[in-house]
């Protein structure tokens, strides 16, 4: 063979590499697909490269007949799960679609090899349908990505907070596997903490203690106000030994939050902090601490209180009361007293609705018992005034 011709096949070959084309001549050759792939995709040489085209169970969600693309909530797929009304099929591609490859990092098996052309993150759909379907036999699907060592490479915010919602949706039944697996999400390092304010409250929904050092030690040092304020809520739900002490600490900077969880709490040590607050404040504005209050055993002091706000009367404040003290004290006659006392009087007479809707919302925490009756009875007055 002479060198020219040598030349011009070398030219050639070369022209032929370098046309996007080249790899979808039929000698190129395709990856074997694995196990996931092979039931979900199938392996095209296009001319941009590789193609994984949507097969099976995942064309039929993505595509006709569900057209759920990447969002559960955008299509019949979703309502169907949550309804328990979905194809047993469908439950078990979610379940496929979380399979990761062996490795220190995550990674999920369905991917298409080299990063060719295909359907992604089609692990947040996967993510939603496990907890929509409430599908407690692939939990071990959900647990794989909630463990310290996966954490630190599923760092999304968003699919993070898909992973609590759907651990949370299998409900206290499976808590055993899912509490310890919100904890490692509460514990995760992150930037964006919204998702850790879910954990913390399926948490206190679940009975379980696991974070409660965790918050004590955010409320001393702490990553943020709002997860701050999720474990105040916390501490208080679970009742948290020595949580006290940290709660009074921060009352000046959130006030209504502390006042809440001390009430939830049971801690007595926390009434003269309350009552001083509710004293200087007045009822109106720290409602907060009244229901709080009336959870630690001081329900006769301070229900009528809170029956008078619930039907919109704001009672007097202490400085109100003291002015009231002094007015009647200057009055020169019986006239000029009745004047005072019918002028405060009409004061406490009037009727705010914005105030009755706060207390109603507020008496929702009152869980002393020996409260309830009148509490029933001062809404049910309520309920039925125009």
């Amino acid at each position: 063979m002479s060198l020219r011709i040598l030349s011009t096949s070398c030219t050639v070959l070369l022209l032929f590499a370098s046309l996007p084309a080249f790899a979808a001549l039929p000698f190129a050759s395709k990856p074997k697909p694995n196990e996931i792939q092979a039931k979900y995709f199938a392996f095209e040489n296009e001319a941009g490269g590789l193609a994984c085209k949507p097969m099976g169970k995942l064309k039929e969600l993505l595509s006709e007949p569900y057209k759920c693309y990447l969002d559960l909530d955008e299509c019949d797929a979703g309502k169907d799960a949550v309804a328990g009304k979905l194809d047993p099929s469908f439950v078990e591609l979610f379940a496929d679609l979380l399979v990761l490859v062996p490795g220190d990092k995550v990674e999920f098996a369905y991917a298409c090899p080299g990063g060719g052309d295909a359907p992604q993150f089609l692990e947040g759909l996967a993510i939603k349908g496990l907890g929509y379907a409430k599908a407690a036999q692939h939990l071990d699907k959900l647990l794989a990505l909630a463990t310290p060592e996966a954490l630190k490479s599923f760092s999304g915010a968003a699919n993070r907070e898909l992973l609590v919602n759907a651990l949370t949706a299998m409900g206290p039944a499976h808590k055993a596997q899912t509490a310890p697996a919100l904890v490692n999400l509460v514990k995760a390092e992150a930037k964006t903490l919204g998702f850790k304010q879910n954990a913390l409250q399926a948490l206190a929904q679940f009975g379980d203690d696991g974070a409660v050092e965790y918050c004590l030690s955010q409320l001393k040092s702490g990553e943020s106000k709002d997860l701050h304020l999720a474990c105040v809520q916390y501490l208080g739900e679970r009742k948290a030994p020595g949580a006290l002490e940290v709660l009074q600490r921060n009352f000046e900077k959130n006030s209504d939050e502390i006042a809440r969880a001390m009430g939830l709490l049971g801690d007595k040590a926390a009434i003269p902090t309350l009552e001083s607050w509710v004293g200087d404040e007045g009822e109106r504005m720290a409602m907060a601490g009244v229901v709080a209050l009336i959870n630690l055993g001081k329900h006769k002091e301070y229900m009528p209180a809170l029956a008078s706000l619930i039907n919109g009367k704001i009672p007097l404040t202490k400085k109100e009361q003291e002015k009231k003290k002094e007015e009647l004290a200057k009055a020169k006659n019986a006239k000029a007293k009745e004047r005072v006392t019918k002028k405060y009087a009409d004061r406490e007479a009037r009727v705010d609705a914005s105030v009755a809707q706060k207390a109603s919302m507020e008496a929702t925490l009152v869980v002393n018992a020996e409260a309830a009756k009148p509490l029933v009875a001062a809404l049910t007055a309520a309920a039925k005034k125009k």
